[in-house]
């Protein structure tokens, strides 16, 4: 996140790694990295285990466009996960961003 996204300290720190507004700027990140990319998403969240209850398999998903050179933030989401194992919620996290991804195209 901080490293490749540029997502500053600051905002985790005041936010959270797992909130809306960092995945908002890893999804504006991810548009800065790769020019030739029109469109972006990031998932952040607690797929587990060792999460806290009330934190336990909350994600956050975020989809922005690039319009020439401005990034326009389309929408992001916080959901909380119905599946119990890792990779299920690997899985099921995946399927709502391409849900996602489909309706902004």
């Amino acid at each position: 996140k901080k490293d490749w996204l540029g997502i500053p300290d600051t905002l985790i720190e005041q936010y959270t790694a797992e909130s809306a507004e960092v995945t908002q700027a890893m999804c504006r990140g991810v548009l800065q990295q790769t020019p030739e990319a029109t469109i972006g998403g990031a998932i952040t969240g607690h797929l587990g285990p060792n999460a806290a209850t009330d934190k336990d398999g909350v994600i956050y998903i975020s989809i922005a466009k690039k319009v020439g050179d401005e990034i326009v933030q389309v929408t992001c989401v916080r959901r909380v996960l119905k599946e119990e194992e890792r990779v299920s919620r690997q899985i099921e996290a995946s399927q709502i961003l391409i849900k996602l991804l489909q309706s902004s195209l």
